[in-house]
């Protein structure tokens, strides 16, 4: 089958559109992921008021490391 301009120009008609529709459809598994990520999330502000955790400890050997 000879390759014409016309097929040619089908070929990358259909070709975009399929690009078209991969991307779309990526974008969209992509908004659901992070949507269930945010809905599995904490926040910091909550884990440090209402349950009283602290944002960091200091061991006792780096308190006072001069003193012996």
């Amino acid at each position: 089958m000879p390759c014409t301009e016309a097929y040619r120009a089908h070929i990358m008609y259909t070709f975009n559109g399929y690009c078209k529709t991969v991307i779309r459809f990526a974008a969209i598994n992509a908004w659901r992921d992070r949507s269930g990520w945010r809905q599995k999330e904490i926040s910091l502000e909550y884990l440090t008021e209402e349950k009283f955790y602290p944002l960091g400890t200091t061991d006792e050997y780096f308190e006072a490391p001069y003193e012996e």
